[in-house]
Order: structure tokens, then sequence, then C-alpha cells
């Protein structure tokens, strides 16, 4: 799928600045980044960059009406990106792992955060608001 602004969270084109501030303290923009246009580019070009594995289970939750919330990478570290609905399925696949809460960035196990990952891309994750 080619992701466009569409696919993501409506406060990424709000033009307020909420996204880029939220990025910025997360510590995970490139000095580049600099607008709320750039921020945009930026995101979707990481999600470009999700293992075949993880985008096909994107790809299901954005063609179902879920939006990327966040997508955030930091160097030598994780790449999660977050959706703002929970999962429409629970998601199964040789080549996919289930976890519950256990990425170190979102602090002690939430049970409000659900990952997917690839064993061909360690580090990057898919996660989804449970409430």
């Amino acid at each position: 799928m080619a992701y466009s602004a569409v696919h993501l969270d409506p406060l990424f084109t709000a033009g307020n600045g909420e996204k880029l501030a939220q990025f910025r303290e997360a510590g995970c923009l490139p000095a580049t980044v600099t607008s709320d246009e750039a921020l945009i580019r930026h995101v979707l070009q990481l999600l470009s960059s999700l293992h075949p594995v993880l985008a096909a289970v994107l790809d299901a939750e954005l063609l179902a009406g879920n939006r990327v919330q966040t997508v955030f990478s930091w160097p030598g570290g994780p790449f999660c990106v977050s959706l703002l609905r929970p999962f429409k399925k629970r998601y199964k696949g040789a080549m996919l792992e289930r976890s519950l809460g256990k990425d170190p960035h979102y602090g002690p196990a939430s049970p409000a955060i659900e990952q997917y990952s690839s064993p061909l891309a360690p580090g990057q994750f898919l996660a989804a608001d449970k409430k």
C-alpha cells in the first residue's frame, strides 16, 4: 500500500505543531524535521520501511479504518508504529510474534499496548491502544 496523510491521525494535519512537539519530546526526529509538513513526510517514509510481514497487518488495519497515531524510530533502537484504535482483529502467522506491553519506551508492562513483531525484523513493532 502507498501510505499518505489520510492514513495518519488527524492531528498530523491539524497544523498546530502538537505532533511535532510530541515527536521532538520523544527524541526521535532528525534535526531536519522542523515543520508539520516535514514530519508528515518523515513519518510516511518510515512507514514505507516497515517489514513486509508487519506492513501487511498495518495495511489490513488501515483498510479497516484504523489510523497511525505515531511512528517512533530511535537511532539504534526500536521502530514502533502505534495505531489510534485497538486492532480490528487478532493476527496470527508463522513470521509474526505477539506480545503484550513489552516495549521499554512504554514503561512498565501495560495492558493497553498489544505488539506484533516480525522475527525477521527484530525491533519493529505495531502497537494499538486496547481501551
